[in-house]
């Protein structure tokens, strides 16, 4: 956009010198005329005056001549130059037109790309506010299956010890029952040791 506003004003720019350049050129047009034709009166003038001596007559009717010459001639160049000045004005006044006319395009054109851009910043927005509500619901889902996944191992833990501790302590009652059958064996035979030991000492009678 901004590539086409700056044709649009180049083109504006390059009208209005070429305006500006026609402008100037029939001014020194008409200015060169009118410096011909002040010459032409200046030569008459003084061709009046070589003349003047001879007949003074003659060079007041010449001069009167130049000067109606030169008033029509001057009247001409206020003329050209008064027409070129309205058509300048013309010019310069449709280019304004034109320009402002581009002006409220550019402007038109600016409000449109900052009403698009506004939009979509709108929409995502929306969009990322909707993302992060699917995330966070997204994470709290993640949360309550890890919980619930959690707790079932945790209640699965709780009876494989419960399992195994009700096996230690079924364990440790069968062998303390036979760590004391062991005891009772142990002491039985040193009951029955001790009594043999006893008898092998007495003297056998003959």
């Amino acid at each position: 956009m901004d590539d086409d506003l700056k044709q649009v004003l180049d083109a504006i720019r390059e009208e209005n010198a070429a305006a500006h350049d026609e402008t100037r050129r029939r001014f020194e047009g008409a200015q060169v005329e009118n410096a011909a034709a002040h010459a032409e009166t200046r030569q008459l003038f003084e061709a009046a005056q070589v003349e003047n001596a001879a007949a003074h007559d003659e060079t007041r009717r010449r001069f009167e001549a130049a000067q109606v010459e030169n008033a029509a001639a001057h009247a001409e160049t206020r003329r050209r130059l008064e027409a070129v000045q309205a058509e300048t004005l013309a010019k310069f006044e449709a280019a304004q037109v034109e320009n402002a006319a581009a002006h409220a395009e550019t402007r038109r054109r600016l409000e449109a790309v900052q009403a698009e851009t506004l939009a979509k910043f709108e929409a995502a927005q929306v969009e990322n506010a909707a993302a992060h509500a699917e995330t966070r619901q997204l994470f709290k889902t993640m949360a309550d299956d890890l919980r619930e996944q959690f707790e079932i191992t945790a209640e699965g833990l709780r009876h494989e010890i419960r399992i195994v501790a009700e096996g230690v302590v079924t364990n440790t009652e069968k062998i303390d029952r036979f760590e004391a059958k062991i005891d009772r064996i142990t002491s039985d035979l040193d009951t029955r040791v001790t009594r043999l030991e006893v008898a092998s000492s007495r003297p056998s009678r003959i």
